[in-house]
């Protein structure tokens, strides 16, 4: 899927509009993301451990061709 026209910033308020609350929460979030890797390891730990066998059987990219960047 694409785009048929491109976004510009100043559309942005048109477009998608937010209100003073909306910004104060995306500011406060990007706050939070600043943890330290103790407190990253123990959110980690929340999460089960996924199984060898789950991950063996979990299917790959569609193709023979060798990913490229």
């Amino acid at each position: 899927m694409k785009s048929k026209k491109s976004l510009k910033l100043s559309d942005l308020g048109q477009d998608l509009p937010t209100t003073h609350g909306d910004v104060i929460a995306l500011r406060n979030s990007r706050r939070d993301r600043n943890i330290d890797l103790r407190t990253y390891l123990e959110f980690l730990k929340r999460f089960p451990v996924a199984s060898i066998h789950s991950l063996r059987d979990k299917k790959g990219p569609i193709g023979n061709k060798a990913f490229e960047l």
